[in-house]
């Protein structure tokens, strides 16, 4: 999936980029180190309010195409995975015969993002620029847990069980930015995006796997049941938020190598529609991505 968006990306450019058109642009690669603060921990009932932070490496492709000094097409993207892993301690929580039971386990979550955006650009005066864009996005969330539930009053019922839960929440749609370029000498600069997001698409949970063993029993006597595909949800999903990226750059003399360090922050609110069975503290639940990334362009 990743190789074919890029392919697709680096195709379009290309076209873009025809003879036929006196232009310039613009091509090279962005990648950094972010931090997922996911959504998913705001839902309970889940076994995910104690999920931490997820962490790894995002990178993609950085395409720009000059019409005109003042008019430019630019299409950037974003692939990678963030993980984390976490334990909870005994909590209380509701049990499918309807008492409570305490619960504990170890869990494991890895997202696999995809982010595409792109934007066409118009400067309106030396400083600053104007865009419009559309941004895609898919998170593919497996999550993994191995618990001990164990129902209140003790002793009534004991069970050890592991789980595999998927979570994609495919989302797209328009956005509407400023941009701010200042420069700092000769080959130096300092620049800033913001943009307004707004997206809808969907929230598919689907249970791939459970393996429950009932140790209630006499000493030695467990009872294992497998069950796979347990169950699944697909419910609309709409989002808005903000993307946030100030950087600083330089320009490597005359070979066209544009080099930038910048920071990106992309704060999301998310509402599940129709979800009888996510209780959560409120309509809305936040999701934030943010981090330090490094860009080597070449423009030509």
């Amino acid at each position: 999936m990743k190789r074919s968006i890029f392919v697709i990306t680096l195709a379009l450019a290309c076209a873009l980029a025809s003879p036929a058109f006196a232009m310039d642009f613009i091509l090279g690669a962005k990648g950094g180190y972010f931090t997922w603060l996911p959504y998913v921990k705001q839902i309970e009932g889940g076994g995910l309010a104690d999920v931490d932070k997820g962490q790894g490496a995002l990178y993609g492709p950085v395409l720009s195409v000059m019409f005109t000094p003042d008019l430019s097409l630019s299409v950037a993207a974003l692939f990678g995975t963030q993980s984390t892993h976490w334990y909870s301690p005994n909590q209380i929580m509701s049990w499918e015969t309807g008492n409570s039971a305490y619960v504990s386990g170890n869990y494991f979550m890895d997202a696999d993002r995809i982010d595409i955006d792109s934007a066409l650009s118009y400067r309106v005066s030396e400083g600053f620029k104007i865009f419009a864009g559309y941004k895609y996005q898919m998170i593919k969330v497996k999550y993994k847990a191995a618990e001990r539930r164990s129902e209140i009053p003790p002793g009534s019922y004991d069970a050890y069980t592991e789980s595999e839960v998927n979570i994609d929440t495919p989302a797209q749609g328009p956005a509407l930015g400023l941009g701010f370029t200042l420069p700092l000498g000769q080959s130096f600069f300092f620049t800033a995006n913001i943009s307004a997001l707004y997206m809808a698409g969907y929230f598919d949970m689907y249970e791939n796997k459970a393996k429950v063993y009932d140790v209630s029993g006499s000493p030695g006597d467990i009872n294992t049941v497998t069950y796979e595909n347990r169950g699944s949800m697909k419910l609309d999903m709409k989002e808005y938020g903000f993307n946030f990226e100030p950087s600083v750059g330089a320009r490597v003399g005359d070979t066209g190598v544009i080099m930038t360090v910048g920071i990106r922050v992309q704060y999301m609110r998310l509402n599940i529609d129709n979800a009888p069975h996510l209780t959560t503290k409120s309509d809305w639940v936040n999701d934030t991505l943010y981090g330090l990334f490094v860009s080597v362009l070449y423009s030509f």
